[in-house]
């Protein structure tokens, strides 16, 4: 028996296990569940370098097309030397990003200070770029989001490793995205249930104000920003959103959507930087929407002039 068997045997006795002892309808529930059928896939992948060379070229020529300026950099494949088992690339030079602090104490410059400020900035706007057109533009992108796969180079530019994990969304649900997104940064909450259910997300709501908690809910799992005064966002206590909502279906491919999101959440906070990817990909999913025929040409336009008029008064991100 091979190792896939092995990890797909692994996961499916797991999964049974959890149907036995875990409560239908528990949020906790829904996304282990989706955790343990996305799991295995994942595993068989990751070992064959020449789909993992084949995504690294992909992305590596999308960002490139669709950039005047490098976004993040993404490693050049050396075609000769790439088989299923072997994989060569161009060597990157970088540290982790989990080793930004060191470097900036070690380079004496001061970790809270504007140059240390300017430049976290810089390599947040630059992830969340690569990211929004990635997913939002192009539907494939780069699935593995951990800090691992972050380097920090000179001049504060970013390297993305690691693409034995990629994930292609159905355009249904790339456009289903886009429209949550507005939804996220036009702070409108009848959208933004709608666009959960359009999606595929199903929820039953344990509470009476069901569309306010529904909206809280879409910002837990697809925004950055954390609201004012908190600076770790705590999921699962006991005012969460996530305990007043059972998530009772969540579609598979948008894990890896939501794994990105809490990614750069979670760099936010370590870089001690709060802002919205939601409005930060409003643009993005402005287009994504123009260009299918969802939004309207006077809409398009309209959304533009406004976005103009606030981003001069506005630049969205705080410390």
């Amino acid at each position: 028996m091979s190792i896939s068997d092995l990890n797909f045997k692994a996961c499916r006795i797991f999964k049974e296990y959890l149907y036995i002892f875990t409560l239908e309808g528990c949020c906790v529930y829904a996304w282990i569940i989706m955790l343990c059928s996305f799991f295995p896939f994942k595993i068989v992948y990751e070992f064959d370098f020449t789909r993992e060379a084949d995504a690294m070229d992909r992305i590596r020529s999308f960002l490139s097309e669709n950039n005047k300026k490098t976004v993040v950099k993404v490693p050049r494949v050396i075609k000769d030397v790439v088989s299923r088992r072997v994989l060569a690339m161009e060597y990157i030079d970088g540290i982790p990003i989990l080793n930004l602090k060191d470097e900036i104490i070690k380079r004496g410059i001061n970790p809270d200070g504007k140059l240390a400020a300017a430049a976290k900035q810089n390599i947040l706007k630059s992830l969340t770029l690569a990211y929004g057109q990635m997913i939002l533009k192009s539907g494939f992108f780069h699935a593995d989001p951990h800090p691992g796969n972050i380097l920090i180079c000179k001049h504060s530019e970013v390297a993305l490793l690691d693409y034995g994990q990629v994930k292609e969304l159905p355009n249904p649900l790339r456009l289903g995205y886009a429209n949550l997104v507005l939804a996220i940064a036009d702070n409108d909450q009848i959208r933004a249930s709608e666009g959960l259910r359009e999606l595929g997300i199903d929820t039953l709501s344990l509470c009476e104000d069901e569309r306010t908690e529904l909206f809280k809910l879409a910002q837990v799992m697809f925004d950055t920003k954390l609201p004012p005064g908190v600076t770790v966002l705590q999921p699962f206590a006991e005012d969460s959103s996530i305990k007043k909502i059972a998530v009772q279906a969540f579609p598979e491919e948008l894990f890896s959507v939501l794994r990105t999101v809490h990614l750069l959440r979670g760099l936010s906070v370590g870089l001690g930087v709060n802002y919205s990817c939601a409005e930060e990909w409003r643009p993005l999913a402005e287009e994504a929407l123009y260009f299918s025929g969802r939004l309207k040409d006077e809409d398009f336009k309209s959304r533009n002039r406004r976005r103009r008029r606030f981003s001069r008064r506005s630049s969205g991100w705080s410390k």
